[in-house]
């Protein structure tokens, strides 16, 4: 047994590592969940006391719970109106523009 001489903190960091990491990779609260059993199992057989996984992972959940974004201002359609010049107009080139633009903006 070799958890014995681990100190608590690097438990307790372990349990919430883990638990964070199945929040972030699962995509549906039934794999989460699974997951979370999964972990709940192993941990046991490892050495570690069951009061602190289920404390610490229920509080690793309640703490990264997704909230819904609050909308203050509606979102609103942009229409962004391009001459048409032919097939010289290479659409590539103002697409990657565009997008670089958008970037810029967005950073």
């Amino acid at each position: 047994m070799g958890l014995i001489h681990t100190p608590g903190k690097y438990k307790i960091n372990l349990i919430q590592t883990l638990a964070y990491r199945c929040l972030r990779i699962c995509s549906s609260s039934s794999l989460l969940q699974s997951a979370l059993n999964d972990l709940k199992n192993l941990l046991p057989r490892n050495g570690y006391p069951r009061g602190i996984i289920t404390y610490n992972m229920n509080d690793v959940v309640t703490r990264n719970k997704q909230k819904d974004p609050i909308t203050t201002v509606p979102k609103r359609n942009v229409f962004i109106v391009l001459p048409y010049l032919g097939l010289q107009s290479c659409i590539k080139l103002i697409t990657r523009q565009l997008k670089s633009c958008i970037y810029i903006w967005l950073c």
